[in-house]
Parts: structure tokens; sequence; C-alpha cells
């Protein structure tokens, strides 16, 4: 549970200073403001009249921060603190839809969006927030607006007025620094223009528009945009913005990313970033966030908008739930000049938020972790088992991380995201799980976007449902090396960092070196099919020189082919000499079950022909995490022909079967590849020198191998 900040509880120097009335708060100094978190509750005074746009026709409410008031007018609000103005020079102001007594009546268009802008105040510049019809920025509607002041001499990363071309630079320079990526964190972003002379007082009004904000990875950077009422982007210097990044682990904060993807015929929320979270779709664009240790009492919440496969345009606002425990978001099609109505205009879309405490400090990080214990940019590969049980009941999907999961599936068709989106940035390889059937993965790139489907295929070619395990190993990691080879044998890399040569040996035989690896001793190739509907399979065989031979054949026959493929090269020690640990694998001899290289504590047993057992060290069952496997080569340098799976017994042991590569399909000897990994993202102890050593250990659990690379 985390520690709450009652209302009136106050950092003393701002305690002091309201104490000392005026002349006290002026007498601080920019480094002790506090963050100003504060919710304007409005109401209109019964038995009012006239001038509707008179402040005193409506009540108005703040809680969280001490001591906080408006002025102005019904819905174009100067933020006081202690009865004293707030100015750009010590604050930058951010302003947000919350619930409110005209956001959900679902009458002519009336729910309303929040700004920020300032104008002149003597010789500085004061805060001042609006809200305003979605549909009409002439109207001003008096919504609950939450509002959130952060003084400028904080150290999170931010910027006021600038133009979304003019904030996506300044971050990109941000993430360069390299403590921080875009995935370590969210961008809150309000729409915030001057009121002063010059274009940017274009506005009749109040801006009329919202702000998405989108992790751009590729770039390094977030791709903001400002959309109106039209349903279109609009950009320029008419278009500004306040800014502020908020890394996961920010103090008196829960933030994250939520997008909506159709699984099966229902939507989901696909959540990525931040922890202690969860969100529950609870109909179009109406969802439930709840947070761990926090109701809505006890701060105020942020969204902003994003690109993440879901529509851009609309605008968030939020209420609270029943038992007062969570926050009902919900998600509207911005609109121009019409009725709004809760059937046609609720539309899924995908958003990030910070929720922040009252009293919250707002201290964050040095460095940035997407959410504890996982760093899918480095050491963390996610995977998961997809258990299918019959076509009546498809997925049963256990994942290693919350921000990679299965989003929709149709016969032997999966189809995998990480972070909300398509698998863009990384290799995933397939294995299957059930020994009954001859199943053969693959790994497909769908058109020109770079998504995933996991096809199964059988000996006949049709598709078939299987469960199976999937890794999906990050482009941009240094512990391991991606590539993919076209039907020609051209190699792209995924992961930066490495030498690699591709040499064309014949049809579907080609030669892979890579630079400084030695394949007999370094570690374990992965690879897999980059085909939908195809039966076509991939050994991997170390050569004498410490290259690899990838024969790729046809599963039906053993023909070879000429066909497109992925692998990964996961070396023996996790890719820093094992100085942290590595994952379980090895290199199997298939004539006894013995390991011509491996990594970590296990034990592999022959048990028949083509039937293996993998005991895990460690204290580790298959329960613990997934298996993939890959053929190999013996140590003559021939590759493997065969078809790999395996299953978990009810002893937490994996039984790996090798069948043959041809029509009758029955078990058979041929060597294969291995490796193990966690759930939790850990790694498995390394194995002392000297390298000769076996460790035998007697006890309860019986006879133990301690295993080491050769």
């Amino acid at each position: 549970m985390k520690k709450h900040f009652s209302s009136n509880v106050w950092p003393l120097a701002v305690l002091s200073a309201f104490a000392c009335g005026s002349a006290g708060l002026e007498n601080l100094s920019a480094a002790e403001l506090a963050p100003i978190v504060t919710q304007i509750q409005v109401s209109e005074v019964e038995g009012s009249s006239g001038n509707a746009n008179n402040l005193n026709r409506y009540a108005h409410v703040l809680v969280g921060t001490p001591n906080m008031s408006v002025g102005g007018n019904r819905a174009d609000w100067s933020i006081l603190q202690n009865g004293n103005e707030l100015y750009t020079d010590d604050y930058l102001a951010f302003a947000f839809t919350a619930d409110g007594f005209r956001t959900h009546t679902f009458n002519n268009s009336d729910y309303g969006i929040a700004a920020v802008y300032y104008n002149a105040s003597g010789n500085k510049n004061k805060w001042w927030a609006s809200s305003v019809r979605a549909s009409d920025k002439d109207e001003e509607v008096p919504n609950n607006t939450n509002i959130f002041l952060l003084p400028q001499s904080s150290p999170l990363e931010k910027g006021m007025v600038l133009t979304a071309e003019q904030a996506a630079a300044q971050l990109k320079s941000f993430f360069a620094e390299g403590n921080f990526t875009p995935m370590d964190g969210v961008l809150l972003a309000s729409p915030a223009i001057t009121q002063t002379a010059g274009e940017k007082a274009s506005f009749k009004y109040n801006p009329d528009y919202v702000i998405t904000s989108t992790k751009d990875n590729a770039n390094g950077t977030f791709r903001l945009e400002a959309v109106t009422n039209s349903g279109a982007g609009a950009s320029g210097n008419y278009y500004t913005m306040n800014h502020v990044f908020i890394p996961h682990g920010t103090a008196g904060t829960v933030t994250g990313g939520v997008n909506f993807i159709n699984a099966d015929s229902a939507y989901r929320a696909a959540t990525y970033g931040g922890s202690g979270y969860t969100i529950d779709v609870l109909g179009t664009g109406q969802y439930k966030l709840t947070l761990d240790g926090y109701t809505p009492a006890d701060g105020i919440l942020m969204i902003n908008g994003t690109h993440q496969g879901s529509s851009g345009d609309n605008v968030f606002s939020q209420s609270v739930s029943e038992d007062g425990k969570s926050f009902i978001i919900y998600s509207n099609d911005m609109q121009s000049g019409r009725v709004y109505t809760e059937t046609s205009d609720r539309q899924h879309g995908a958003f990030n938020f910070a929720f922040i405490e009252y009293g919250a400090t707002l201290e964050a990080p040095e460095k940035g972790f997407y959410r504890p214990g996982f760093d899918p940019g480095g050491r963390d590969v996610a995977g998961a088992n997809l258990k299918l049980s019959n076509s009546s009941v498809p997925l049963d999907f256990e994942s290693s991380a919350d921000y990679f999961w299965v989003s929709s599936h149709n016969n032997a068709d999966y189809y995998l995201i990480s972070n909300g989106n398509g698998l863009n940035a990384g290799n995933a390889i397939v294995t299957p799980s059930q020994n009954d059937y001859r199943i053969i993965p693959q790994s497909v790139w769908n058109g020109t976007a770079s998504t995933l489907y996991m096809s199964t295929v059988d000996q006949n070619g049709k598709e078939k449902d299987t469960s199976i395990s999937v890794g999906y190993f990050s482009n941009s990691s240094d512990l391991w090396e991606n590539g993919y080879l076209n039907a020609s044998g051209a190699l792209t890399k995924r992961t930066s960092g490495y030498d690699a040569s591709v040499t064309v040996l014949g049809t579907g035989l080609r030669n892979l070196k890579i630079e400084g690896v030695d394949a007999n001793t370094d570690g374990i190739l992965l690879t897999i099919g980059r085909d939908n509907n195809n039966n076509h399979l991939i050994s991997a065989a170390p050569q004498e020189d410490g290259s690899w031979n990838l024969s790729t054949f046809k599963a039906i026959d053993g023909t070879a082919v000429d066909k497109a493929l992925d692998f990964v090269y996961l070396p023996y020690g996790g890719g820093d000499g094992g100085e942290n640990g590595g994952w379980i694998s090895g290199w199997v001899d298939s004539e006894d079950g013995s390991t011509r290289s491996s990594f970590g504590y296990f034990d592999m047993e022959k048990i028949d022909v083509g039937v293996f057992e993998l005991t895990l060290g460690e204290g580790l069952t298959a329960d613990d995490g997934y298996l993939l496997l890959g053929l190999a080569g013996d140590e003559t340098g021939a590759n493997s022909q065969g078809i790999l799976s395996y299953e978990a017994t009810e002893d937490g042991t994996f039984l790996i079967n090798v069948f043959s590569a041809m029509a009758d399909s029955t078990l058979t000897d041929q060597d294969f590849m291995f490796a193990f990994f966690a759930n939790d993202g850990s790694f498995q102890t390394q194995v002392p020198e000297p390298a000769s050593v076996v460790l035998l250990l007697l006890g309860a659990c019986g006879l133990w191998v301690l295993r080491k690379k050769k």
C-alpha cells in the first residue's frame, strides 16, 4: 500500500509561505516550490440566474493542494494559490478534462476539453485554464477539470508552448542522453497557447484541440499531434502545447499506456509500460482503470490519446466508479457541430495516462526502467505459452510480460503484439508444445507491415491449431543477435553491433559466419521459416570453422528449398560473458542425450529413439517459463532433418520429441538446440570454472548434473 498524502499535509516551506500571506509565497525560491495537484469541481448555484458567464453562478470547490481557488468566469479560470496568481516563471501548467455536470449529458456536443494559456499580468505572464465544448471553441463548458502545475525548477524533462515539431525535437535530444528512452515513461501534453499579441492569439476564445502523444521508438522520441474536432491532425504555430515526460517509477505516480485490440470478436486491453494498475473493457469506448493502493479520491488522472493502432482523434473524460475505487474512462469521437450521442460517438481509443497523488513530490529515478523488473530494449526477452484445448476454447495465453500477448487468432494464425503494437522491432521464434501433432511453425511478415503471425501447418499443407511457445527478441538488445535471410540468401541484420556474412552453397543451403563467434562452443542459433502456409524447416549445423550451415528443406519429404528465414543467436552467458548469468541452453547430441556445448544447471536424459526429457536445475520447473527448440547438426557438420515439439509433464519437466521429416513422420534421433527462458526475466547462474567440472549433487531430488559449455 502506498503512503497517501492528505490535503492538510504539505511541505513545511510551503506551509510557512501560506502563514506569511502573498509575500511569503513570492519569497519562496523556485527550488522550494512544490507541484500543484488539484481538481476543480464545478456545480451550478441553486436558483442562480442572469449572465451565464458570471463566475458567481457556479460553485467551485478545489481539492488536493491546499488554499487553491479560481477567478475569471464560468469555465475560463485564473488559477490562484492563497489568493496569488501563478506565473510562467515559476510553473508549467497542464489541464485535463475530468468528470463534470455537463460532461456526460449527451446533449448537443456539450462534452468538454481542457487547455491552459497565459497572458500578461504586469511584467509577468500568469496561467489560466479553460474548459470548452469540443465541438465549439466559442462556448465554455464548466466541467470538472484536473489541474497540474509543475515547478519550472523540476528536473523532469518539459517544454512550454511548443509546436508538435519543436516538442518532438526537444525530446529526441533529451532521450539521446541515454538515461531514458520513450519506453521508460509517459508524455503528458496539454494544449497551451499565449493570449498576447501575435499569431498564437488567433483563437477567438480558447484552444479547441486535444494532444495525442505516441511513442516513436524508431526515432527515439514521441510523435505529438494536435487534433481538432474535424478529425484531422493540425500542425503549425497555432497549435502549441506544454509537455512533461514522467518516468515510470516517479514517486507519487502511477503511469502506463493501453491499446485496445479486437481479440476473437471481443476487445481486450493491451497494457504497456508502468505497473500497479489494471484496465478492464466495459464497453465500446468505456474502460475501468483500477490502481494498486490508490483510489480516485487520492489524486488526479491525466490522459492523452495515442495513435497505437486505434483512432487518434478522440477526447477522453472520466468519472468515478460506483464503489469509489476505480476510474471510469470514456473515449469519445470528436465531432463538430452536431448532437453527440453515446451510442454513435463512443469509440475505442488508445491512450497513455498519469495518475498523480495529491501531495506528490514527483521525485523521478535517475535512469529509466520500462517497468519494474523488465527492460525489453535490453535484457528482457518476452515470451509466452499458448495452450489450445479445442476450437471452442482457442486461447489460454500465459505471457512472461504484460506488454506481450496474442491479440487475435484464427485457425492456426496468432497475431502477437508487443507494447500495444505489432512486432515491428524484433524476431519471433516459435516451438510447438504438443507432441501429438507434427507441426511446422512459421513466422510471417504480414505484407509491408512488420506484424507477425504464428502459422502451424500439418503435413498435408493445412493449417492446424496447436499449443505453442513463442519468444520475442527485440532488435535493440545487445544480448543476442537477430537477422533475416531472404529466399536468395541476402542477409539483413536486425540488431546492430555485430559483423556477419552469408555464403550461398546451393539450393536451400547457406553458410552463416558471425565474426568472433564459434558456433561449436559459444552459443546456439535458433531459426524459423518466414512464410505463411508453408511447411519448410531450417537446421543450423555448426561447422569446424565456427560458422553454421543453414539447411532449408520441406518437412514433407526433406527436399531442399530456397525460402526466407529469421535467426536469433543466443550466446551462452547472456552476451556479457556470463557476468550476470544466462539462459539454460545447449546443443544436444541425440545419440545419448549429452550436450556438445551448453550453459546452466539442467539434466537432459534420452528416454528412447527421438524422445528426450529435460529437467531444469536451480529449483525451476516447466511452469516457470517457456522452452524454444531448433534443429542443429552432428559432430561432422551434417545438418539435421526433423520436426521438433515438446510437452510439459506433470512432474514439471519437458518431454521433447523429434520426428522424421518424411511422410511417415516416425520418431528419429536428430541433434537439436534448446533454450529455456524464465517468466520473470531472470538469468540463471553461471557455472564456475574449470569448464570440465561435473558436479554431482545427491539429495532428495536425485542426481543432478552441472553442465558448462565446452
